[in-house]
C-alpha cells in the first residue's frame, strides 16, 4: 500500500516521465503517421515532412508507407496520446472512414499539445 501511494504521487508530479501523462495533440503541419515504427523512421524527414507523400516520392517509398500502415497527417487533426517518447508518441486516432480508433506512431515534431480551459471543469 505504501509503495502504491508513492507511485501515485510520482505519477501526479510528473516524475515518472511523459508516459504517465495522457493528453491530446493537434497536428500543426503535414506529415505521416504509421502503424510500423520502422516505416515511420524511414519515411519521416528531420523537419517532420514525409518522404512518401510528396511529389518526389518514389514507388518504393509509397509501397513502404502502404506496408507500414501509414496515413497522411492533415493539419488540425487531433490524436490521443497513449505513450510519449522523445521524438515519437503512440497515439489513438480514428481515420476518416474507419469504424474505430486505431493505434499509430507519430513524429512529435508535427504536433503540439491541445490546451483546454480547466476553469470550466466541474
Amino acid at each position: 500500500m505504501k509503495y502504491r501511494r508513492f507511485a501515485l504521487f510520482l505519477a501526479g508530479t510528473g516524475l515518472l516521465g511523459n508516459q504517465a501523462m495522457a493528453a491530446d495533440l493537434i497536428a500543426t503541419q503535414p506529415g505521416v503517421m504509421c502503424v510500423s515504427t520502422a516505416a515511420l523512421a524511414q519515411l519521416t524527414l528531420p523537419d517532420g515532412e514525409s518522404r512518401s507523400h510528396g511529389a518526389d516520392a518514389t514507388p518504393a517509398q509509397r509501397a513502404l508507407a502502404q506496408a507500414g500502415g501509414c496515413v497522411d497527417i492533415a493539419p488540425g487533426i487531433t490524436v490521443s496520446v497513449q505513450s510519449a517518447h522523445k521524438n515519437t508518441s503512440v497515439v489513438s486516432y480514428q481515420p476518416p472512414g474507419a469504424a474505430a480508433n486505431e493505434t499509430f506512431v507519430i513524429p512529435n515534431i508535427d504536433f503540439t499539445p491541445v490546451f483546454t480551459d480547466d476553469a470550466s471543469a466541474p
